[in-house]
């Protein structure tokens, strides 16, 4: 419990490294979505992922997952499945810089978007925003997962059809592992501080299309910093 409460709240060095790692994972997939395709496989993408984040100056990848609505589509193990037009491609990764790492997935349409693809993603952005909005000293995790519930309450007035996916939380620590403490989650209770590191990471399904949406913060003094 010691050691997890020291690495919950970081350092300028530590935020150095995962503001680097930041700025290579979303420089990486940038690239990797303008040269994705239908007809690659999910092998293949997975692949360039792990090289272009080498490319971008990262030391590795932490993991490379596809949010897919498909058997096996959020596993480590990708299959030789081709992409198919019209699908969304949720590619969630992250570059380690040293022994720092931050992850945070993010969506594209293969082909034009469909309206209900371009209202889900609306959604969930929203969703997200009043997430990140709420994060200052003094917030309990378990607070913060209660405004990201009663902001995808309010979308689904918007929206009709969307509803909620994913596991029991809405975000997460970062830092030396791929998650860590605290969760953005029912049952947490953890206080924020100045220098903790979470995400904020609703999840939204309406009908087949689904979208997850991260961002990652540092507690400031009077509220949060997105990295």
């Amino acid at each position: 419990d010691v050691i997890l409460q020291m690495r919950m709240v970081k350092s300028e060095e530590e935020l150095a490294y995962m503001r680097q790692a930041a700025e290579i994972t979303g420089r990486a997939r940038q690239r990797l979505f303008d040269r994705v395709k239908p007809g690659m496989t999910e092998r293949d993408v997975a692949r360039l992922m792990r090289q272009l984040i080498l490319e971008a100056g990262g030391d590795r990848a932490a993991f490379v997952v596809f949010q897919l609505d498909e058997p096996g589509g959020k596993s480590q193990f990708k299959y030789e499945r081709p992409l198919r037009p019209g699908s969304v491609l949720a590619v969630d990764s992250g570059a380690y810089v040293g022994m720092y790492t931050i992850d945070f997935p993010r969506m594209a349409t293969l082909g034009k978007a469909t309206r209900i693809q371009k209202d889900t993603h609306e959604a969930v952005l929203r969703v997200n925003g009043r997430m990140g909005e709420a994060l200052k000293p003094g917030m309990r995790c378990a607070e913060v997962f209660r405004v990201g519930c009663a902001a995808i309450e309010e979308e689904r007035i918007r929206v009709k059809g969307l509803e909620s996916f994913g596991p029991a939380r809405m975000g997460h620590g970062q830092g030396m592992l791929i998650t860590e403490p605290p969760s953005i989650a029912p049952g947490d209770d953890t206080v924020l501080k100045p220098g903790m590191v979470v995400s904020t990471e609703p999840g939204v399904r309406c009908g087949e299309v689904q979208f997850l949406w991260e961002d990652v913060y540092v507690i400031s003094e009077d509220g949060a910093e997105r990295i």
